[in-house]
C-alpha cells in the first residue's frame, strides 16, 4: 500500500474512495478521512472531501474493495497496479452504458423509482409548508430526458379571478420573489411564472395561496417544450414575456441549453399579438448579446437598436438588486411584436 501511495503522489489528479469491505457502503468518518489526508499530504479533511465525493458519485468506475484504497482517474490498465484489491473500470461513460447487464439496468431502474418517490414526498411537504427547500441545484440541464415532456395545461378558471386581463409570462422565475412582488404591485395583468427546478415554483405557489393573490400563478416545467400546452387555453392576450437573469451556460458545449432558442422565440411570437412586448436581461454581456442575436433573427419582432434600456418594471429581481448594489451593469433589451 505504501508503494502504491508513493506512485500516486506524483499524479496531479487523485480520487479517494473509502469503502467498507464487502458491503460497498461509503466510509466517510472523520477518522478515516484524516488518515487518508495524512497519507496524501493534504492539509485538512476539507481538501480530501471533494475527492471522496467524486468517487462516491460514480462507484461503478472505481471498483475498490479495500478500505483506504486510492485510485487514479483514467488509469489505462488496472493490471499495472501492483495490488489485487484494486480494480478500476477504465471504460468511458458511453461504453459502460452500452455494456450494461440486465441486472445493472434493473438496479438503476429501482434506484430511479426510489428517487422519484422521495422527490414526490419532498415536493408534497414543501407545498404543505412542512419542509424547507433544502439543497436546490443551481444548474439544470433542460435537454435531459426528465424534462422532455410538456407541462400540463393549467385550469385557468381556478387560477385567475379575471381571465380578461392580459397575461405576463416570466420564464425561469427562480425562487419567485420578483413575480410575487410584481403581482402585488401590478393588478392590471395576470402573472404566470414557469421554472424548471420543481421545488421553487411549488414553494412560491404556497406563498400565493397564503397571500390570497388571484392574479399570480407558478408552475413547474421546461418552457422550451411547453409553450403550446401552457398557453393554448388562455383566453386573454400574452402581453408581456420576461426572461430575467437566465443561466448563462458559459461553456461553449453547454450553450445549447440556454433558454432563448430560435424555436422558443417563434413559438412565443405565435401566441403574442402586435404590440406585445418581450424583455430580456442579464448581468453577463455575452449572454445578453446572445439573446439579442436570437431575437433579432426573428422577423416578428422589432430589432435591437444597440442601446441597453433602464428597468421599465417597478420591481427588480434579487440578482439585479445585488448587481446594482455592487456597481455591476445589467444589460436589458425590450422587443415589440410586429
Amino acid at each position: 500500500m505504501q508503494s502504491l501511495l508513493s506512485a500516486f503522489r506524483l499524479q496531479k489528479r487523485l480520487a479517494v474512495c473509502l469503502l467498507f469491505v464487502g458491503t460497498g457502503a461509503a466510509f466517510s468518518t472523520s477518522t478515516g478521512l484524516m488518515h487518508v489526508a495524512s497519507k496524501l499530504r493534504f492539509n485538512s479533511v476539507k481538501h480530501c472531501l471533494p475527492l471522496t465525493k467524486r468517487c462516491y458519485r460514480n462507484p461503478l468506475r472505481y471498483r475498490l474493495f479495500s478500505v483506504g484504497a486510492v485510485a487514479q482517474e483514467g488509469l489505462e490498465d488496472a493490471a499495472t497496479v501492483e495490488n489485487d484489491d484494486i480494480k478500476v473500470d477504465t471504460r468511458s461513460k458511453k461504453q459502460r452504458r452500452r455494456e450494461r447487464t440486465e441486472a445493472e439496468i434493473e438496479v438503476l431502474r429501482e434506484e430511479r423509482r426510489l428517487f422519484l418517490e422521495r422527490r414526490k414526498e419532498k415536493i408534497a411537504k414543501i407545498a404543505a409548508g412542512e419542509s424547507g427547500l433544502g439543497k436546490v441545484r443551481q444548474h439544470v440541464n433542460p435537454l435531459a430526458p426528465g424534462f422532455r415532456e410538456p407541462c400540463p395545461t393549467p385550469e385557468w378558471d381556478s387560477i385567475y379571478q379575471d381571465l380578461s386581463k392580459d397575461l405576463h409570462l416570466d420564464i425561469g422565475c427562480g425562487k419567485g420573489h420578483f413575480l410575487f412582488d410584481l403581482a402585488k404591485e401590478d393588478d392590471s395583468r395576470n402573472h404566470l411564472g414557469i421554472e424548471i427546478r420543481e421545488a421553487l415554483p411549488v414553494r412560491a405557489q404556497r406563498w400565493v395561496q397564503e397571500e390570497g393573490l388571484t392574479n399570480c400563478y407558478f408552475t413547474f416545467g421546461n418552457i422550451n417544450v411547453s409553450v403550446e400546452s401552457l398557453l393554448s387555453g388562455y383566453p386573454g392576450n400574452l402581453e408581456l414575456v420576461t426572461v430575467m437573469m437566465p443561466d448563462p451556460w458559459f461553456k461553449k458545449r453547454h450553450q445549447k441549453r440556454r433558454i432563448i432558442q430560435p424555436e422558443l422565440v417563434e413559438a412565443l411570437a405565435s401566441k403574442m399579438k402586435p404590440g406585445s412586448r418581450f424583455m430580456v436581461q442579464s448581468d453577463v454581456l455575452e449572454a445578453a448579446e446572445n439573446m439579442v442575436e436570437v431575437l433579432d433573427a426573428c422577423d416578428k419582432f422589432t430589432t435591437f437598436d444597440g442601446n441597453w434600456i433602464e428597468q421599465p418594471l417597478p420591481i427588480q429581481t434579487e440578482r439585479e438588486t445585488s448587481c446594482l448594489s455592487k456597481g455591476m451593469p445589467v444589460y436589458r433589451a425590450l422587443y415589440t411584436r410586429l
